[in-house]
């Protein structure tokens, strides 16, 4: 039998970072370029003087580049979360297989406590969904202007669904596990 666990997938920390670092720049740019444009206006059209238009220009212009980084935040999140439930399904998986090896080679007494081990592993299940949703709130969150904020509002409660489904279903993997290890000792 080969050793399931060298098989798992790992999440790329240096992608994490980046998305974390994208997303804190697109906002920080997103908040300066809507001040600025704000300020532009207010100058340019109640106002007579002219610098006010550069201030919107420059407004937008950072509001460009808060558009384009959070894209690019939003790949490099889209890829870490992506990761992150490839790596808790394959372990999910590579632990039922490791507990059918065990219920071959154990006693009865064993076996039992290995078949209730299966099937709660076979409960375990991510909520992938709230994850494709919070996207979609996030890329709308991305191009509506005005609305934007209640998007990203939107966009945080489906992350931290699928957030929480993440540290629930490793934390009860974990769990099974700390069971099923001094099984392997005997």
């Amino acid at each position: 039998m080969a050793i399931p666990m060298l098989n798992e997938r790992k999440v790329n920390t240096a992608f994490a970072i980046v998305a974390i670092v994208l997303s804190v720049v697109a906002g920080l740019a997103g908040i300066v370029g809507t001040a600025h444009m704000l300020e532009g206006m207010v100058e340019g059209f109640f106002s007579d003087y002219e610098f006010g238009y550069g201030q919107m220009f420059g407004g937008m212009v950072a509001a460009i580049f808060a558009g384009i980084f959070g894209i690019l935040a939003a790949v490099f999140t889209l890829i870490v979360l992506n990761q992150w439930s490839s790596a808790l399904t394959d372990n999910i998986q590579n632990t039922k297989t490791l507990l059918t090896y065990l219920k071959q080679k154990g006693d009865s007494e064993k076996q039992t406590n290995l078949v209730v081990l299966e099937g709660h592993l076979s409960g375990l299940q991510l909520y992938t969904w709230a994850y494709w949703v919070y996207l979609i709130f996030y890329v709308l969150a991305l191009f509506t202007g005005v609305a934007s904020f209640v998007f990203s509002i939107l966009a945080i409660i489906f992350l931290a669904v699928y957030l929480q489904s993440v540290f629930t279903v490793s934390k009860r993997l974990e769990e099974i596990k700390n069971i099923y290890v001094p099984t392997l000792r005997c």
